[in-house]
């Protein structure tokens, strides 16, 4: 409000050049989180069966090399050398973490109240990156149409994007 701004403006600081500050010291974090409406439950089954390949998930997501997968519905994560996954297995309900060797994180999971496939995603750079927010914003971008044409496939599997 108006007196944050006040209050960072004198000497000619101001609130975006503190946020700025705060991105170097503490990093970047972007997110694009949306979902896809699917009618058809059984649709997602195969879709997850695709990308699960009897478990031999995915090497790489269009350009990127995928470096950890954590699958919470059949209870595997390839971060521990026992490839048990140190979060809750649920096996009613979908839901895969893909790490990428670029700093994304991408979750793919069904809702479990909602004809729903929901993504979640994240790019991170730690302190001092020099990437602006502009370029995150375009890799994420970037990750994200890789795992929606690659992963999701609205198309095969009757997807329909979530209304504007």
């Amino acid at each position: 409000s108006s007196g944050i701004n006040a209050e960072y403006g004198q000497d000619g600081f101001t609130l975006s050049a503190f946020l700025e500050s705060l991105y170097v010291m503490y990093g970047r974090h972007i997110s694009d989180n949306s979902y896809y409406l699917c009618y058809e439950p059984a649709k997602f089954d195969l879709m997850f069966g695709e990308i699960r390949k009897g478990g031999v998930y995915p090497e790489k997501v269009g350009k990127f090399p995928v470096a950890a997968v954590r699958d919470l519905t059949v209870g595997f994560d390839s971060n521990y050398a026992d490839k048990k996954p140190r979060l809750p297995v649920c096996p009613g309900s979908h839901m895969i973490t893909f790490s990428f060797e670029n700093g994304c994180i991408a979750t793919l999971r069904t809702s479990g109240t909602e004809p729903k496939i929901k993504y979640y995603t994240e790019i991170v750079r730690g302190p001092g990156a020099l990437e602006s927010e502009e370029e995150l914003r375009m890799e994420l971008g970037e990750v994200v149409d890789a795992i929606v044409k690659e992963l999701l496939q609205p198309e095969k599997f009757g997807l329909k994007p979530r209304p504007s």
